[in-house]
């Protein structure tokens, strides 16, 4: 699978990035993430488009793929629109207005330019009781 190259690799460099961090070596940390930006993880965003484009021509199904927990499920959504890389000092929690049970399901929101981004917990979705029953019915 053309992901599972470049996927390995940013995580190696995750690691890389976080050894650097604890050394207290933060400006060797930045150019490793910013040499990433344009490598890997632009490899990484051009497989995403391309395959988005290609199930938009192909398929009205679209399935994506989610890692919780050790497990791998897919989700069918509607659309995906664009897949974007948002730093973490760019994220926030979620707002004080979102309140009750349905607040387990956002993780916060996320900055991309002028445009604020809402960050689902996919682990809640799919762990919720509300999920394990969909599964179950599946079955």
């Amino acid at each position: 699978n053309l992901f599972d190259g470049p996927h390995k690799r940013i995580h190696g460099i995750a690691d890389t990035v976080a050894e650097l961090k604890s050394q207290n070596r933060q400006p060797e940390a930045l150019a490793v993430i910013n040499q990433t930006r344009a490598g890997e993880l632009s490899t990484m965003v051009r497989l995403f488009q391309e395959t988005r484009d290609m199930i938009r021509g192909t398929l009205r199904e679209i399935v994506m793929i989610v890692e919780s927990n050790g497990r791998r499920f897919g989700l069918v959504v509607d659309s995906v629109s664009e897949v974007v890389d948002i730093a973490d000092e760019l994220i926030e929690p979620p707002p004080a207005q979102c309140k009750g049970q349905e607040a387990r399901f956002v993780k916060g929101l996320g900055h991309v330019g002028d445009q604020v981004k809402i960050l689902l917990n996919v682990n809640e979705l799919i762990d919720s009781d509300e999920a394990k029953g969909i599964a179950s019915a599946a079955d």
